[in-house]
């Protein structure tokens, strides 16, 4: 299960935030990991996946020592919340990035470099994941990924409502309610 708040915060907020006594005092020394994520979205020329409720990724993740790693994963949104989601999340590692599921096509891809963290709070542990990049669809449309996600690793919903809360005390910035892929499908229009 997935369960992460997607926010969007100006520079000088995200700058604020980052040297916040909340930030130094709940980073994880040493987790700091920037990252180069390329995600092909698929469907079937009828988009089928989309109509299941389904979505549907193969991500090649690049390391700074340049090792790459591939995965698919497959999604289903279960709860949305403003910019809190809860999905059924299935992620398979690959040996390449090609898509395993038969008769898709690319529909759209996210190119982005994600500089994460770790952070404590209270007993749980999330993601803080600062994206940026874009957002490409097959029909050349695009649009920009500058977003800040908070994704549960260890603890529950309840865990990410009490950091959703702590976050409005100390940092000023909009939740986004619209995933990626959402953003993908829209430019197919």
């Amino acid at each position: 299960m997935e369960i992460e708040l997607k926010t969007i915060f100006t520079e000088s907020e995200l700058d604020k935030f980052l040297q916040s006594k909340f930030f130094m005092e709940r980073v994880q020394k040493g987790s700091e990991q920037v990252l180069q994520l390329t995600s092909v979205y698929y469907d079937t020329h009828d988009f089928a996946l989309q109509q299941k409720g389904s979505v549907y990724r193969v991500r090649t993740t690049l390391f700074a020592d340049g090792h790459k790693e591939f995965e698919s994963t497959t999604k289903r949104t279960v709860a949305k919340n403003g910019g809190v989601a809860e999905r059924e999340e299935i992620n398979e590692p690959q040996k390449n990035p090609l898509p395993k599921l038969p008769n898709v096509q690319e529909i759209f891809r996210t190119e982005v470099t994600r500089k994460a963290y770790y952070l404590k709070y209270k007993q749980a542990l999330f993601e803080m994941a600062i994206d940026r990049g874009k957002i490409v669809a097959v029909n050349g449309k695009t649009e920009a990924i500058d977003e800040v996600e908070f994704e549960v690793k260890a603890g529950g919903v309840e865990d990410l409502e009490n950091l959703r809360q702590a976050l409005h005390q100390v940092a000023d910035f909009q939740e986004e309610e619209k995933s990626k892929y959402a953003r993908g499908i829209a430019l197919l229009r």
